[in-house]
């Protein structure tokens, strides 16, 4: 546990130097969220096993936190863990329809909670922006971090398909 505590420590520290960065407009809620991905996406990959496991489970926490803080309650829903993710990819990569795809994400979120993050890498995996659109909708209301949609949206071929989202998801957040 010690040895996260250290590591831990500096990578709050570099997301916070790296968040200076970011548009002076975004909210608060917003860099905080990004700057947890950019920790994750950057440093967890040089973990051991253990370290990634704790390291991922503290980061899950925190993103909770975050979006509950900001946005009432905190309920605690089960953000799907790295691990968990990559079975899912694995298993939706595999699947030969986008149809297929979509009902097999679906069920594995059942109660649970996906980032944009893990969401765009799922998304990816699909031909057509018609399914891609089908799929995010689906899911709208169990991303933990909507507010980095277009971590998402920048999968879409279509411009068109991408404003139509920003618009879904700018009137889904005026209802949480």
């Amino acid at each position: 546990m010690k040895r996260l505590i250290f590591p831990s420590i500096f990578l709050l520290c570099v997301g916070l130097a790296y968040s200076h960065t970011f548009p002076f407009g975004a909210d608060p809620e917003s860099r905080i969220i990004q700057n947890l991905n950019y920790i994750e996406n950057m440093y967890f990959k040089h973990l051991s096993p253990h370290e990634r496991r704790e390291a991922v489970k503290i980061m899950n926490e925190t993103k909770e936190l975050v979006v509950g803080l900001t946005s009432g309650p905190v309920y605690h829903h089960s953000i799907m863990g790295e691990e968990a993710f990559i079975i899912l990819y694995n298993n939706v990569k595999n699947e030969i329809s986008d149809s297929a795809k979509t009902k097999l994400i679906q069920k594995s979120l059942g109660n649970g909670k996906i980032t944009c993050s893990q969401l765009g890498k799922l998304v990816a995996l699909y031909k057509f922006d018609n399914r891609r659109e089908e799929l995010i909708k689906s899911v709208a209301d169990k991303i933990l971090d909507p507010v980095n949609i277009e971590v998402v949206l920048q999968h879409f071929d279509s411009s068109i398909k991408r404003e139509q989202l920003r618009d879904f998801f700018s009137k889904v957040k005026l209802v949480n």
